[in-house]
Formats: C-alpha cells, sequence, structure tokens
C-alpha cells in the first residue's frame, strides 16, 4: 500500500524540517502516535532509532533510513504486523513557505495483508489531517526541538 499528500505549510523549510525530524514532537502532530522513546544520543540524523506507539499498531521500531537537512527525512519501522517506510521531502516554496510531501508505504505480514486495502483509505484521510496539524502547530510558535 502507498499513499501520498503534499501541503504548503507558511513557515521556512527549516523550521518545518527541524519539527519534522524531532521524534520526540510526533505526538504533537501526528494524531496516531504517543510515547516516543529515543533509542540513540544525539541529534536526529542517519541512523537514529527510536520506539513510538501507534494506535491500531502498537509499539513501532522505527530507523532513520534517509536523511539531507532540510530537504529529505526518510525512516523505515517494523512493528508485529508489518513493515513501513516514510519518506518526507521538503522545499522551499514562495517567500517563507515549505512544500511538504510525504510517502507512505505500509506492507503487512500474512493475515493482515488482506487488510491494506481497508487500511488505505484511513491512512489517506490522516496523513492531511497531520499535515495541517504540523502547520497549526508551527502556527502556534510549539514544537521547537532543542
Amino acid at each position: 500500500m502507498r499513499v501520498e499528500a503534499e501541503r504548503v505549510i507558511a513557515h521556512p523549510v527549516d523550521r518545518v524540517f527541524a519539527v519534522v525530524s524531532d521524534p520526540p514532537s510526533r505526538p504533537l502532530w501526528q494524531e496516531n502516535t504517543s510515547d516516543v522513546e529515543v533509542l540513540t544520543p544525539g541529534p536526529a540524523g542517519l541512523g537514529t532509532r527510536w520506539r513510538e506507539q501507534s494506535r491500531g499498531v502498537g509499539t513501532v521500531a522505527v530507523e532513520v533510513v534517509g536523511f539531507e537537512p532540510d530537504r529529505l527525512w526518510e525512516e523505515s519501522g517494523t512493528a508485529d504486523g508489518g513493515a513501513g517506510r516514510i519518506t518526507v521531502r521538503t522545499e522551499p516554496e514562495g517567500e517563507g513557505s515549505t512544500r511538504v510531501h510525504v510517502v507512505v508505504e505500509l506492507h503487512l505480514k500474512g493475515l493482515r495483508r488482506v487488510m491494506e486495502g481497508a487500511l488505505e483509505p484511513i491512512v489517506a484521510r490522516q496523513l492531511p489531517k497531520d499535515l495541517e496539524r504540523l502547520g497549526a502547530l508551527l502556527d502556534a510558535g510549539g514544537a521547537t526541538p532543542p
């Protein structure tokens, strides 16, 4: 299953990317994410690992597998039910705004695989809402990573 979404957020690329690439900030803008525990020291980047709780999925082990500051954030995650990859690309859009393009790929295991077709429209509805929340969080001045 593959779902894509895009949104222009009225904040500069560095500010948007700082929040997108800060796993502990996720519960602030991703509705189904909670309890993020970063497992590797230092700033987020290639190889950063964490665990998060995702509603409907459970515990997900995640690692950054693609990283270009202010341009690309790519992560790969595994859970009991399957695996996924999320790719976020950011680029300047006009004066002080950022175009955010997200691709979510999920591959369920075993008998759960038949649920991918039902899951796709749910993810397709949720992803734009999360991007909207990201913009609202930035508008409110929240989620300033260390």
